[in-house]
């Protein structure tokens, strides 16, 4: 997990290496549907949690940052855009299946947002304005819902 600032340099960097090398990469963003008084709640197990499902889930090309209190971010090399459904799939139940400690129930939602350069965005800038775009949009309409680019 590295810092926002390292993550917006990873991402342009490697939009500029794949236009070169001819490669896909994507950005996909998930947020914790939460109402913003208990965002700060789980902030630290929100980061934990993000912690350790980049150890277990992501390959070691692949980036992930917290973007704030409750949203990450993840840099996934050479993943098309028809790969993103089984991604967020992935990681959203791995992110939602922590429970809460006194019900047992989970804590929250996730509703995610992605992007892929070519297919999608033309810059590194765009890809990530586009997921965290689409993970906002996701979030208004209701939570608990992706969208992705086709």
């Amino acid at each position: 997990m590295v810092e926002k600032e390292l993550f917006d340099f990873l991402v342009n960097l490697e939009v500029h290496k794949a236009a070169r090398l001819q490669y896909p990469i994507s950005v996909l963003c998930l947020g914790a549907d939460l109402p913003d008084k208990q965002r700060e709640h789980v902030a630290q197990t929100w980061r934990d949690d993000l912690a350790q499902l980049t150890v277990h889930e992501l390959r070691a090309t692949d980036v992930a940052a917290s973007l704030d209190s409750s949203v990450a971010a993840f840099l996934l090399i050479g993943a098309e855009t028809q790969h993103l459904p089984a991604i967020v799939a992935r990681l959203s139940s791995t992110m939602e299946g922590r429970v809460d400690e006194e019900g047992g129930t989970p804590r929250f939602t996730v509703s995610a947002g992605g992007g892929c350069y070519p297919h999608t965005a033309a810059s590194g800038r765009e890809l990530l304005q586009q997921a965290v775009d689409l993970m906002t949009r996701a979030q208004t309409d209701g939570g608990n819902r992706a969208y992705l680019p086709s």
